[in-house]
């Protein structure tokens, strides 16, 4: 039986289903087989995939179950519209591989999220992605199905709610190089009652191998099971994906980046820490950078000393002026000269001998004893006649 050709949505991104979709799952998503089992009708009315654009963006898987699409769809959009990303979202919430395997309290057979995690590993979905996505059950049940096929090969994983970090019936083993971000609100319904948010966050990293280097926790005390739009476009964006990606090879893109992002955070009002391993069994708190101290005020300018008419000079008080002293020719003392009457001998004999013209006795100031004038090495007239030549 020809399966119809369902009209697609605004999204541009795949929904991959590769089971019959129930009547409870919404009917404009635009889905696709796994690469064979398409029928005959359904590939001819396929155009070919734009395989050369798609090379040179970044692939990013979805697992649907848990990811909170349809509760977030400002936050998924956004991430849609991104040019540098290629996304696509595998499986889908409510459908019927969408519920618990054996083993887990209301466990079903297959198909379930176990078998759903087999199909992607069989289908090539993993090895041609640079980054999962998976929230809540999809985080319990799928990303440790794909640890134990894949092991350290496994690409990056951000892991909302944290599930793959909590208390689960089955064990699994946790990769040693597999670089995982985990996203967990403290008040998440995860959370048992009896224990706080900072013994919630310590009990999940102590889940982590002690052999693990690449694993990293993001603490948001606020935020429930599911995330505030704005920190998940923060949290899923470009930059996030190259930064987990270059971990292993670099850290330093790692550390500025949710460096960034704990800032614009921190700007809309949203607290949140990030813990990493530095190192295998050694957990740190990343450490916002220093924001620069404020330039002290300066102090306010001391009034200006009063100025003192004096004469026919402004001077400052001497209390306020300590280093100023005034030159005697700007005092009002009384100044004189005294110049004596000469006779036309010492005036001939006082005569400059490179210059015709006459001597001017210089100054004397009356401006005390203590006072030596720059000219007291000059010659002196005497102030009455000694020779008298007639």
């Amino acid at each position: 039986m020809p399966v119809p050709r369902i009209p697609r949505a605004s999204q541009s991104y795949r929904i991959v289903d590769t089971f019959t979709p129930t009547p409870t799952a919404d009917a404009t998503d635009l889905r696709f087989f796994p690469r064979g089992s398409q029928p005959e009708s359904f590939q001819s009315q396929r155009k070919p995939a734009a395989t050369t654009s798609r090379n040179m963006k970044m692939a990013v898987t979805i697992v649907g179950p848990g990811a909170g699409i349809h509760s977030n769809q400002q936050a998924w959009a956004a991430l849609d519209q991104n040019p540098k990303l290629y996304m696509q979202v595998y499986g889908q919430s409510r459908g019927m591989y969408d519920r618990y395997p054996l083993g887990w309290p209301g466990g079903s057979p297959a198909p379930n999220l176990e078998s759903l995690a087999e199909e992607m590993a069989a289908s090539g979905v993993v090895e041609t992605s640079q980054c999962l996505v998976l929230g809540s059950r999809g985080g319990q049940i799928v990303l440790p199905h794909l640890w134990s096929r894949f092991g350290d090969a496994i690409p990056p994983s951000i892991v909302i709610n944290g599930g793959c970090a909590l208390e689960t019936p089955r064990q699994f083993v946790w990769p040693n190089d597999a670089v995982t971000l985990l996203v967990m609100g403290g008040q998440d319904y995860f959370r048992k009652p009896e224990l706080t948010v900072e013994q919630y966050m310590k009990e999940a990293r102590e889940r982590v191998p002690k052999t693990n280097r690449f694993t990293a926790q993001l603490v948001v005390p606020d935020m429930g099971h599911i995330p505030e739009p704005f920190v998940l476009e923060a949290v899923l964006s470009h930059r996030v994906f190259a930064a987990l990606k270059s971990w292993p090879f670099s850290a330093s893109q790692f550390i500025s980046t949710f460096q960034n992002i704990l800032l614009e955070l921190r700007g809309h009002g949203i607290k949140a820490s990030l813990m990493y391993t530095a190192a295998p069994g050694r957990w740190m708190t990343l450490q916002l950078p220093q924001r620069p101290a404020a330039a002290p005020a300066p102090a306010p300018a001391a009034p200006a000393a009063p100025r003192v008419q004096q004469g026919t000079s402004t001077v400052a008080p001497a209390s306020q002026s300590l280093r100023y002293r005034p030159h005697p020719s700007t005092t009002s003392a009384p100044l004189y000269r005294e110049v004596s009457e000469r006779s036309p001998l010492q005036k001939a004999r006082t005569m400059d001998f490179s210059r015709d013209q006459s001597f001017v006795p210089p100054l004397r100031y009356n401006a005390g004893p203590s006072y030596q004038p720059a000219f007291s090495k000059s010659l002196l007239l005497p102030t009455r006649s000694v020779v008298s030549v007639r």
